[in-house]
């Protein structure tokens, strides 16, 4: 780090540029494409939490409305009983 501050035109300039810079270019596109995947998993991940999420939510009202039904259908029948 040194000699390329004190010499930016020498040999450790050239020697970055020829075979560091496309290093970190190479990196970088790895890393771009590590990122991509995760990022493609994580969203597929969160669809199939979303759809599950929907499906135990409909679940959860069906089996919620089938029980106030229930409810509704026996204090209606026990309060014609206690009437009649």
């Amino acid at each position: 780090m040194f000699q390329l501050v004190c010499d930016p035109s020498g040999v450790v300039v050239d020697t970055a540029l020829k075979e560091l810079l496309p290093a970190v270019i190479k990196w970088g596109n790895r890393l771009e494409h590590i990122l991509r995947v995760l990022l493609s998993h994580i969203l597929s991940s969160a669809q199939v939490w979303l759809f599950l999420a929907v499906i135990f939510f409909l679940m959860f009202f069906c089996c919620f409305w089938y029980i106030s039904q229930f409810f509704s259908l026996l204090f209606s029948a026990l309060s014609s009983s206690l009437r009649g």
